[in-house]
C-alpha cells in the first residue's frame, strides 16, 4: 500500500504498481485481489446470515475494504492492458 501522499498514488484507493511488471504479472495480481475480496464477500455473507444485528463499524470496513480490492483489482487489469497494447506495439515496430 502507499504511504499517506505518495506523488505515486494513482487515485483514491490506488496503490503503486511495479514499473517493470508484465502484463502476466498484473494480470496475476488482479486475479489474487479479486480472490480476496471474494473470499471477504463470502465470509461476509456467512456473518449476515448468522448475525441479528449487524457491527455497523465492522460492516463499513468491511464493505470499504471490498471496494478497495474491486479497485485495485481494477487498477491492476488497466495497467495490464496498457502494457499489452504497448509490448504489441513495439513488436510491431512502433514507438521506441
Amino acid at each position: 500500500m502507499n504511504e499517506p501522499n505518495d506523488p505515486r498514488v494513482l487515485g483514491r484507493g490506488s496503490y503503486v504498481l511495479d514499473d517493470g511488471a508484465s502484463a502476466d504479472t498484473l494480470i496475476n495480481d488482479a486475479m489474487e485481489w479479486l480472490s480476496h475480496a471474494e473470499g471477504l464477500q463470502a465470509l461476509l455473507t456467512d456473518y449476515m446470515v448468522e448475525a441479528t444485528l449487524p457491527d455497523r463499524p465492522l460492516m463499513i470496513r468491511v464493505v470499504g475494504t471490498l471496494a478497495l480490492l474491486t479497485r485495485m483489482t481494477s487498477q491492476s487489469l488497466q495497467q495490464a492492458n496498457v502494457r499489452r497494447i504497448w509490448d504489441e506495439t513495439i513488436a510491431l515496430g512502433g514507438a521506441r
